[in-house]
């Protein structure tokens, strides 16, 4: 009997699981669409040689925007770590590199909130891991941000040093400090502490649930001790590599700014084929490529599309992934490039981010964009095809 209620219990874990999970996944969806016409209109503002004063309001919608992108894209995350798509790509780097990195990104913001920041690592021993140095700051990022938010005066120490075959990082704040009732909660989805307000802008409360995660897939520990009013310290284990680094490879000379430079008249005279039944998207999107000097054909189905009697005479295919008719975005792509008969340049935008989705389309051939998306990461994504 024991056994059997204990199945019964899992069964119906599993099963809430499953539905938060479908939850999340539609309203991800429901909430990214309104937001991607936000921001290709805002997009599309900017090409209206705003007045200074209009600068600055497009300037704090912009902001905004950012803070909602934010929030959907941590969502996004936790999917694909569901999903079980994100695979470590394990590298040999040193911990100096890491250092580096966390002075560009976090002294300025610790200096802007009046908070010393301090990094410590040993400078006589070169320290080097192998691990995939993108999930590394990831992990890295959630927590010093994390301390930095939630330290309302003092400092922020990052350091690491060697622990028998291992690093140990430790990141320290003297902070409001977290209760032994709450630390046994920390890493828990959308868990908060002090945020009865749910303020957004302090995040969704998966930074953490995030970092645990991550540390699974790298076989890593993490810990946490804390006292009320005095900070917190959260201790990072990961295993060290004794193989010295080869030396990095020639740099390649950047193109980006000059892909940017381009973008300005990317557009021009090129022509779109646009496939999505959101109202408000499709219209953003035409206007914003119109506005660009390009010329668009928008269809609210894929099958209406097909049934176009110059189907091959587009330069670049946009289509949405759910649409009104019996065909995908997927179907749809696929479909044309069968009928021309030859390579197209096609891209993907969905804002489907469950991990069923997410787990099905990662043998996708189309470069795939999450909603909300805006005229840069569109243009990037297009300009890929003339590399």
């Amino acid at each position: 009997m024991a056994e059997r209620a204990l199945k019964d219990s899992m069964l119906k874990l599993e099963e809430k699981e499953l539905a938060k999970t479908r939850f999340l996944a539609a309203a991800g969806h429901d909430l990214r669409q309104p937001l991607a016409a936000a921001n290709l209109f805002i997009d599309a503002l900017k090409l209206t040689s705003p007045t200074a004063g209009q600068d600055k309001i497009i300037e704090r919608l912009d902001q905004a925007m950012a803070t909602f992108n934010g929030l959907l894209e941590t969502l996004l995350n936790i999917s694909k770590l569901d999903a079980g798509v994100i695979k470590p790509n394990y590298t040999s780097f040193k911990v100096s590199e890491l250092f580096t990195w966390l002075e560009q990104n976090f002294a300025q913001m610790a200096n802007e909130r009046q908070l010393a920041f301090r990094l410590y690592f040993p400078m006589k021993e070169s320290l080097v891991m192998r691990s995939d140095i993108g999930l590394v700051k990831s992990i890295l990022m959630n927590l010093v941000s994390n301390a930095i938010k939630f330290t309302p005066q003092g400092a922020i120490l990052v350091s690491a040093r060697r622990r028998g075959g291992e690093v140990l990082f430790q990141v320290w704040d003297t902070g409001m400090g977290i209760s032994r009732d709450n630390i046994a909660h920390i890493y828990d989805e959308f868990y908060q502490i002090d945020n009865p307000q749910r303020d957004r802008t302090r995040g969704l409360g998966l930074g953490l649930a995030i970092v645990k995660r991550s540390l699974l897939l790298l076989g890593g520990k993490i810990t946490c001790r804390s006292r009320i009013g005095r900070g917190t310290v959260f201790d990072l284990r990961f295993p060290l590599n004794e193989t010295p680094i080869e030396a990095p490879p020639q740099a390649v000379a950047d193109t980006s700014q000059e892909k940017a430079t381009a973008a300005d008249t990317f557009a021009r005279n090129k022509r779109f084929i646009l496939v999505e039944d959101d109202a408000l998207v499709s219209q953003a999107m035409v206007g914003l490529l119109e506005g660009m000097g390009g010329e668009v054909k928008h269809f609210y189905s894929a099958e209406d599309a097909l049934r176009h009697a110059d189907l091959g005479y587009a330069n670049y295919y946009i289509s949405d992934y759910m649409l009104g008719g019996k065909l995908n975005g997927i179907q749809f792509l696929n479909q044309v490039r069968q009928r021309l008969g030859r390579p197209i340049n096609g891209v993907l935008m969905t804002g489907d981010t469950s991990p069923a989705f997410i787990a099905e389309s990662t043998d996708c051939a189309w470069t795939i964009l999450h909603k909300p998306i805006n005229l840069s990461r569109l243009i990037f994504s297009l300009q890929e095809y003339e590399s």
